[in-house]
């Protein structure tokens, strides 16, 4: 029996420290952009009666602040 292999795009393991803050504003504001467009629909929440939901940019920019500082 063969064993089955593995393949995998190399990738960059410091893309946070080393890409990001060669970022223009505009270049952040437009990948910003992207991560919440791909992401809408999974993330997206109704309000209810009971509370207004959380919008998905600001789901996001807490998710990548918490990543960024490791609080």
């Amino acid at each position: 029996r063969r064993t089955s292999a593995v393949w995998s795009h190399p990738r960059e393991h410091k893309w946070w420290d080393t890409i990001v803050p060669e970022f223009t504003p505009e270049q952040f504001v437009h990948n910003f952009r992207y991560i919440c467009c791909r992401l809408r629909h999974v993330l997206e929440r109704r309000n209810t009666n009971f509370r207004l939901c959380v919008p998905v940019k600001k789901r996001i920019a807490i998710a990548l602040w918490k990543l960024a500082t490791g609080s």
